[in-house]
């Protein structure tokens, strides 16, 4: 099982992972909620791939984490486009 260090750590990936492609690609609509549950479908194949392999253990706790690493990318983009578009002009 992981600590909450490494908790914080899933977080932190895959609220990069969605931010990364959030702001790469800019989808509008039903395409970003599409981009944003691939990385949560995502982590959870990890989860069970770990848990598969005998030398890792999954963790549902994990998957949460990452989860709701993706969602808060989904309202920190915005934000940050705005910005970066702002300080651009």
């Amino acid at each position: 099982l992981c600590d909450r260090r490494q908790r914080q750590m899933c977080i932190e990936t895959d609220f990069g992972e969605t931010l990364l492609v959030l702001l790469l690609f800019e989808p509008r609509g039903w395409r970003r909620w599409t981009a944003v549950a691939a990385v949560i479908l995502c982590s959870g194949a990890v989860e069970l791939v770990q848990g598969a392999l005998g030398y890792r253990s999954k963790d549902f706790w994990d998957f949460v984490a990452n989860s709701s690493g993706a969602l808060v990318a989904v309202a920190v983009a915005p934000l940050l486009q705005r910005f970066v578009k702002r300080s651009l002009r």
